[in-house]
């Protein structure tokens, strides 16, 4: 469960504004002040939407937003443990059996200071015009089997240097090397593509063979959202949403604005508990990315691949035009739906009749 850090605190109504202060601040008179974020609660209020995202409030507005906020809240905490954790053992299984390390990650990177002419869409900028290279500022990390999530933050001493995200690399790099299998959110083509490229740089070895699932390919692959986004994703299934962060709250974190860098590492421990569940909605209905029951030393190809149970039965078959046949096979504790070589069907139909032939002769021992 997450810890209470991780969600927005509830807000209180505050007091109207005087008309003395209002005069001194040019205010409207019994008004209240908020900082509102959401453009679907500056809808709601039927406010204009304004870049400051500071608004005055009239008593009435001012309730209705305090409500709407807190119900926020209380929704994202009640549905926040509403889907179990990642690959679970089933209860139907005789005894534990070890499940793959999964490791769920999130990146926070640094933008690149540079030198232009001007701003716009078709600005060409090139390797003369950077100033500083971007760096990793953080990386945030959960395993499956545990409760919390923990976070590397990179070296201030080393301001924007190309050293400051060095001791990060060195930490995080050999629970990369650990985890059976990882999980991000557009982790193919950004998070470990950053990884890597800082690794290079500072002379540390990655493997190149990581087994990752990327949450924003399977969403891409398998389903048809209207938004692939983690926030959009979380907040489509009931899940809880992102904490709003701005350009700016990077640039504070890179100019040591005090309480910058510790919402900066709230905003990503977040991400990752988001992350995770997000992955666990969207796992039971894709193709595993790992065979769980294979981590058991007796574990067999058609088990279930998901939540490694035994009770496994046969569903169907499926040929390919060069005659190659696929036992198409359904786990009875979770659902989950797998194929299996037609050898590994005739060895599990062979090690069933075994297990019957034994129950048959232990049965005629006891009634003899």
């Amino acid at each position: 469960m997450a810890n209470k850090e991780h969600y927005k605190y509830k807000i209180k109504l505050r007091e109207p504004i005087s008309d003395e202060k209002a005069r001194r601040l040019k205010q409207a008179p019994n008004t209240v002040r908020y900082q509102i974020t959401d453009p679907l609660a500056v809808e709601l209020l039927g406010l204009k939407l304004r870049r400051s995202e500071n608004y005055s409030l009239t008593m009435d507005q001012a309730k209705k937003w305090v409500n709407y906020h807190n119900q926020r809240v209380d929704d994202n905490r009640k549905n926040f443990n509403k889907y179990p954790s990642a690959l679970q053992n089933t209860q139907n299984s005789a005894e534990p059996k070890p499940s793959p390390r999964v490791l769920y990650y999130d990146v926070e990177v640094a933008p690149a200071k540079v030198y232009t002419w001007g701003s716009g869409w078709d600005i060409r900028i090139t390797d003369e015009n950077i100033i500083t290279d971007w760096a990793i500022m953080s990386i945030h990390y959960k395993w499956s089997n545990e409760d919390t999530v923990k976070n590397f933050v990179w070296d201030y001493e080393y301001g924007m240097d190309t050293g400051c995200d060095r001791r990060v690399l060195e930490q995080f790099v050999p629970l990369l090397n650990q985890a059976d299998y990882i999980v991000a959110h557009y982790g193919d083509k950004f998070d470990i593509k950053k990884i890597r490229t800082r690794a290079l740089l500072h002379g540390i070895m990655m493997r190149h063979d990581y087994q990752q699932d990327d949450t924003k390919k399977i969403a891409s692959k398998y389903f048809k959202f209207d938004d692939n986004r983690l926030n959009a994703l979380g907040r489509r299934f009931g899940i809880g949403f992102k904490d709003d962060m701005k350009f700016k709250d990077w640039i504070n974190v890179m100019e040591h604005v005090p309480g910058a860098i510790e919402k900066m590492v709230t905003y990503g421990d977040r991400d990752v508990y988001l992350l995770e569940h997000v992955h666990t909605v969207m796992n039971p209905y894709t193709k595993q990315k790992v065979h769980a029951a294979m981590y058991h030393p007796l574990g067999k190809k058609y088990d279930c691949p998901r939540c490694e149970s035994d009770k496994t039965e046969r569903v169907g078959m499926r040929t390919t035009s060069a005659g190659t046949a696929k036992i198409r096979m359904q786990c009875t504790c979770c659902n989950h739906g797998f194929e299996i070589s037609n050898r590994d069907w005739l060895r599990k139909v062979e090690e069933d009749s075994l297990e019957q032939q034994i129950k048959d002769r232990q049965e005629l021992n006891k009634n003899s």
